[in-house]
């Protein structure tokens, strides 16, 4: 045999089949695992069906639609080894990076209305509503607590056709026998080749059926990496498990020396502390009796005249009293020498009223 051949045989044989992807998982990283989970069941009936570490504080999380799709929500560590993310990773979902670049959609085969309506009664930061699209598709968009944008559509049966889209149309259909033409020149050389190709395909036809053996093995081949995968997780845990105890010794151990350095340090300062609160106490005695000095005569003074005027009104009464004392030897002999007078002229009035009565009689 050539030895081209053998290289086309080698290189065929080496060729592995295409990968038969059965789903996505996409990967969402977020600061507060459990708020996302949380939401994604609330606004979207997703169910967690892996945590790590627990429920109660996941670090990751694996949620399932009743339909089947699934997301994973993470902090960007690996909760299985129990390592926190790293620097770059936190500080770019602290920036919220990847929200700009990365959005969600989901698809639902029926239902998008009764869906929209759920979300908005639930209070969903809506960044679309539901809307007819020209593709075929009726969806609306929303917010996820993270940033993230979640789409969720349906297949239209009537979708959405503008004037502008139906003119495209018209002349795209006008221009087709042309393009046709065009195309047909164009594609010749690449059929001219394949055709040329045409007996390497058959002869790769002739091997079909080792690789449709290959394919049968496929199953046991997966069966036997789930297995894989279930030896290494439970080697993990095991090794976690032993080394646990140790972990939390050396963690006690380091509390302990932090403790006691702590309080080394508080007891070589005390002194010190002491003396300078000693002398701040000091200063400020002093400066309140200096204070005191300064303020002392002013006060003194603020105190007579307070003193001053409590006591006037008692000062103005004793005045009065005295001068009233003075002049009543004076009052009384004026009085005397005015006595009688004011008897005469009593005794002149009541004998006019007895008079006056007598006359009316």
């Amino acid at each position: 045999m050539p030895a081209r051949r053998r290289r086309r045989r080698a290189a065929t044989r080496a060729t592995p089949p295409n990968p038969r992807v059965l789903f996505t998982d996409p990967y969402v990283r977020t600061r507060n695992v459990k708020r996302s989970a949380d939401w994604y069941k609330r606004m979207l009936g997703f169910e967690i069906t892996t945590a790590m570490p627990n429920k109660a504080k996941p670090k990751f999380v694996r949620m399932q639609s009743p339909a089947g799709a699934a997301i994973m929500i993470g902090d960007g560590g690996d909760a299985m080894a129990g390592k926190k993310p790293t620097k770059p990773v936190s500080r770019a979902i602290a920036a919220r990076k990847a929200q700009k670049v990365v959005s969600l959609y989901l698809r639902v085969p029926r239902g998008i209305n009764a869906l929209y309506e759920n979300v908005r009664r639930k209070r969903a930061k809506i960044t679309q509503p539901l809307t007819t699209q020209e593709y075929g598709m009726r969806d609306f968009t929303m917010e996820d607590p993270d940033g993230y944008e979640v789409g969720v559509g349906m297949e239209s049966a009537t979708p959405a056709a503008s004037s502008a889209s139906s003119r495209t149309r018209r002349r795209t259909a006008a221009r087709k026998p042309a393009a046709r033409k065009s195309a047909a020149r164009k594609k010749a050389p690449a059929r001219k080749k394949a055709a040329r190709k045409a007996p390497a395909r058959k002869k790769a036809a002739r091997k079909a059926p080792g690789r449709k053996k290959a394919a049968r093995k496929a199953p046991a081949r997966k069966k036997a990496a789930r297995k894989s995968t279930a030896r290494r997780k439970t080697a993990r845990k095991s090794a976690a498990r032993k080394k646990a105890p140790a972990r939390k010794k050396a963690a006690r151990k380091s509390t302990a020396r932090r403790k006691t350095a702590r309080k080394s340090a508080a007891r070589k300062k005390a002194p010190a502390r002491k003396k300078a609160a000693r002398k701040s106490t000091a200063r400020r005695k002093t400066a309140r009796k200096s204070a005191a000095r300064k303020k002392a005569p002013a006060r003194k003074k603020a105190a007579r005249k307070s003193t001053a005027r409590k006591k006037a009104p008692a000062r103005k009464k004793a005045a009065r009293k005295s001068t009233a004392r003075k002049k009543a030897p004076a009052k009384r002999k004026a009085a005397r020498r005015k006595a009688p007078a004011k008897r005469k002229t009593a005794r002149k009035s009541t004998a006019r009223r007895k008079t006056a009565a007598r006359r009316k009689r």
